[in-house]
């Protein structure tokens, strides 16, 4: 018995076989003698072809040759390569996720063998790492019968601390202080055990597992970049591009109240600093009216200038801001402070003594 490997990545393949001589050449495909509608033996028998090669044209071919001497057999075994593929055909290249906030990217892909997946920062190769006190989450889904039992265990010890959640499919802890760890999650019933590894490392605010998801689990600014997920093996490559923008709400710097007083007839300014992405909407008011004519709102409407205030300029004067990840709001107490006024000021008096 001959056994000989080939190795398929899609379009006709045809399957050379010895010429022979005798009254009867039959063929199987893994011990089937019905074949595949896209398998074609020609009249005499002593070829295959496969026109465009499937993943279930996968498995053992066999030509059998029978003569009155008896029969002599050859096997060839045909792998199927799929060049990466994603599962997910739709999705959003264009992610925007809100400062402090986690973000999970996914990079699901299928194909033979299955591929390796590589994820890059700007470029940059990302290694399996989580944020120092950030919570860990890992999955360890299961199926079975009888229903398995799930241990974990941490560096090879086993975790008895109630951190899990779905039956013990979820394990969840608080990272501070790790710094680098195997969890090993040990599934196992009367049919017999396996197990899954999972390595983590404290870096940067990255996580990825069994590299198909990778999480941001503090997004921060400098989180935003290109994130790109890169599916390799035998057959080809396949890559998907994640722009990242982090919104960052509004931040007023400085006191949130502040108390200003200004003279009777000076010019009042009032700044509203504050940080944020994107550039936020401004919106004063006073007294929660709109804002008298002779105010002006100057660098961007992040100051308020009035000049030659009255006592009428006092009030609450409020600026309101908000974009797309949140809001935040300043309030000024404005009081006006009146220059001293003498009565009949105009009259001259003479006093003799």
């Amino acid at each position: 018995m001959i056994l000989q490997e080939v190795w398929a990545t899609g379009g006709p393949h045809r399957l050379h076989r010895q010429r022979v001589r005798g009254p009867s050449v039959a063929h199987t495909v893994n011990n089937s003698e019905t074949l595949p509608q896209n398998v074609q033996v020609p009249f005499d028998g002593q070829r295959v072809f496969i026109v465009d090669t499937v993943p279930s044209n996968a498995g053992t071919y066999t030509c059998i040759v029978r003569n009155s001497a008896g029969e002599s057999r050859k096997n060839i075994h045909v792998t199927v390569l799929e060049p990466p593929e994603f599962i997910e055909k739709q999705f959003d290249q264009n992610v925007r996720v809100i400062s402090g906030s986690p973000l999970s990217l996914a990079c699901l892909v299928k194909g033979h063998p299955q591929p390796l997946i590589e994820w890059r920062k700007d470029g940059q190769t990302i290694t399996d790492n989580v944020f120092s006190g950030s919570p860990l989450s890992l999955a360890c889904l299961v199926k079975g019968h009888p229903q398995p039992l799930i241990e974990w265990r941490k560096d090879g010890q086993t975790i008895t601390e109630n951190v899990f959640s779905d039956n013990g499919q979820r394990l969840t802890m608080d990272s501070q202080g790790m710094t680098t760890h195997r969890f090993t999650c040990l599934v196992s019933n009367k049919a017999g055990s396996v197990a899954r590894d999972f390595f983590v490392q404290e870096s940067e605010g990255i996580f990825t597992v069994d590299k198909s998801t990778l999480m941001l689990v503090n997004a921060q600014k400098d989180h935003e970049d290109t994130f790109t997920c890169i599916a390799k093996n035998s057959a080809g490559e396949a890559a998907r591009d994640f722009e990242v923008v982090v919104l960052i709400a509004p931040h007023i710097k400085g006191s949130l109240v502040e108390d200003v007083e200004v003279v009777e007839g000076y010019e009042m300014t009032l700044d509203c600093d504050f940080d944020a992405s994107p550039e936020p909407v401004v919106q004063w008011t006073k007294d929660g009216d709109s804002l008298p004519r002779t105010a002006q709102l100057l660098n961007g409407d992040h100051t308020l200038a009035m000049s030659g205030v009255t006592r009428n300029s006092a009030g609450v004067f409020r600026c309101a801001l908000s974009n797309k990840a949140g809001s935040a709001e300043k309030t000024f107490n404005v009081r006006v402070v009146q220059k001293p006024d003498l009565e009949n000021s105009d009259e001259i008096t003479v006093v003799k003594v």
